[in-house]
């Protein structure tokens, strides 16, 4: 059912208020309006510009008079969803984290025979992390040859033709590579050379990307290139580390 006036008048002079209260750096994202025979509930995600923030706001008319000509109503905790503001080094803690995981995966692969389904879904998980590897090592680069700050969230990343939005904050490697390649001139094994790299490995570096975590089955590529592919993105990130600040 509609609320009536009084209801709607209330929930968002109640948003409004709060909107205020936060000031000038936080937006409205997402405004909810659920209302009933009993009570309404509004609910106001903010965004704070340039932050990775959430926060939910939640209001609930409780009670009403029979003729709805008075109210009162309950103004709930704030919740912080998602409060992390990401800098760039992020991305090479990220990196290390997943090359981590990745080495770990391919010690256990020494400890089990062929043609199991457990080997094909550690090799699937490396394959996957693997690539994640590649993606935040050569963003950590992109950001650090750059010189973006390094107390700046990423998101804030405007560069010319280069941004956060139409680059960095997608997943396949063709979106933001090349980007690299123009501050570090040694080669770099997938992304600025493919010399003496078998085909398939390759072609596993252009079909990456997230969807790859609901692969189930090798397909036609041998194990073999699955790990070359594993080993080479360690050797990314040593080359991207090695020419960078640190």
């Amino acid at each position: 059912m509609i609320a009536n006036r009084h209801h709607l008048v209330a929930l968002f002079s109640m948003i409004f208020t709060n909107f205020l209260f936060f000031g000038k750096d936080w937006c409205i994202l997402h405004l909810t309006l659920v209302t009933g025979d009993v009570g309404a509930y509004a609910h106001t995600v903010l965004e704070r510009k340039g932050q990775w923030q959430l926060i939910i706001i939640s209001w609930r008319i409780v009670a009403t008079t029979i003729d709805s000509s008075t109210y009162r109503y309950s103004n709930s905790y704030l919740q912080i969803i998602y409060g992390l503001s990401m800098k760039y080094k992020d991305y090479k803690k990220a990196a290390r984290k997943h090359m981590n995981t990745c080495e770990v995966l391919e010690d256990r692969l020494k400890q089990i025979s062929n043609n199991t389904e457990l080997r094909k879904s550690l090799i699937l998980n490396a394959y996957y992390l693997s690539g994640y590897v590649i993606e935040c090592i050569v963003k950590y680069g992109i950001y650090d040859r750059i010189g973006f700050d390094k107390d700046k969230d990423i998101t804030t990343l405007n560069n010319g033709k280069l941004t956060y939005d139409q680059n960095i904050r997608h997943h396949r490697f063709e979106r933001y590579t090349e980007h690299l390649v123009k501050y570090i001139t040694r080669p770099i094994p997938l992304i600025s050379n493919t010399t003496d790299i078998d085909k398939d490995v390759v072609r596993l570096f252009k079909e990456w990307d997230v969807i790859v975590r609901y692969k189930y089955d090798l397909g036609s590529i041998h194990e073999r290139h699955y790990l070359a592919f594993c080993n080479i993105s360690r050797e990314i990130f040593r080359i991207v580390s090695d020419n960078t600040r640190g």
